[in-house]
C-alpha cells in the first residue's frame, strides 16, 4: 500500500514537471536531434556537404588573418536571425507549431559546423571545437532554448485567446516581460559571440591548421 502511494506521488511530481517544462524538454530534444542529424549528414557525399567542408576549412585557415571586429560581427550575425525569428513567432497564434522546426534547423547547423571541423582536422579539430566552439555554443544554445520556450508559451496563449475571442487583461504585462526576456537573450547571444571571438583569437596561435 505504501509503495502504491509513493508511486502515485512520483507520478504526480513527474506529471507536474512535464506540465511546467514540456516546451523546454521538447525544444531541447529537437535541438539535440538536429545536432545529431547535422553531424550524420556529413557522411553523405553531396554538393552540400562539400560546401560545408569548404566553409570549415576556410574558417580555420583565416583565423589568424581575420579582423577582430569582423570576426565578432560574423559570430553574432550567425545567431541573430534565430533570435529574431523566435521573437516574431511568439506573436503568431500558429508559432508554437513552427518553433520546433527552428530548433531542429539550429541544431543541424551546429552539428554540421562541429562535425566538419572534426572530420577535416581529426584530433586537432576535436580539441579546437571543444575549446573554441563548444563553450560559446553552450551559452547561445541555452539562450536559444529559453527563447523557444518563451515563444511557444506566448504563441499558445494567443492561440487560446483567439479561439475564445476574448482579451486577457494581463496580456500587456506578458508582452512587456516577453520583450524584456528577449533583450536579455540578445545580450546573452552577444556575450556568446564575444566569447567565441576571444577564444578563437587565443587558440588560433596554438593550433596550426
Amino acid at each position: 500500500m505504501r509503495s502504491k502511494i509513493l508511486s502515485a506521488e512520483k507520478f504526480k511530481k513527474l506529471s507536474l514537471f512535464w506540465q511546467e517544462n514540456a516546451h523546454l524538454c521538447v525544444n531541447t530534444a529537437f535541438l539535440i536531434l538536429g545536432t545529431v542529424l547535422g553531424s550524420a549528414m556529413l557522411r553523405t557525399n553531396t554538393s552540400s556537404t562539400a560546401s560545408i567542408f569548404a566553409m570549415a576549412e576556410k574558417y580555420t585557415g583565416s583565423l589568424k588573418e581575420a579582423n577582430l571586429f569582423t570576426m565578432l560581427w560574423q559570430n553574432f550575425a550567425v545567431l541573430l536571425p534565430y533570435i529574431i525569428v523566435l521573437f516574431i513567432l511568439g506573436f503568431c497564434s500558429f508559432g508554437f507549431f513552427t518553433v520546433q522546426a527552428v530548433a531542429l534547423f539550429r541544431g543541424v547547423g551546429l552539428g554540421a559546423a562541429l562535425g566538419s571541423l572534426c572530420i577535416n582536422n581529426s584530433f586537432k579539430g576535436i580539441a579546437f571545437g571543444s575549446l573554441v566552439l563548444i563553450p560559446p555554443a553552450v551559452i547561445s544554445s541555452a539562450a536559444f532554448i529559453v527563447g523557444c520556450t518563451a515563444a511557444c508559451r506566448l504563441s499558445l496563449l494567443q492561440a487560446k485567446l483567439f479561439k475564445r475571442g476574448t482579451r486577457c487583461l494581463s496580456m500587456r504585462l506578458q508582452l512587456i516581460d516577453y520583450c524584456r526576456l528577449f533583450s536579455k537573450l540578445l545580450a546573452a547571444v552577444a556575450a556568446s559571440a564575444l566569447l567565441g571571438t576571444v577564444l578563437s583569437v587565443l587558440w588560433s596561435y596554438i593550433f596550426e591548421f
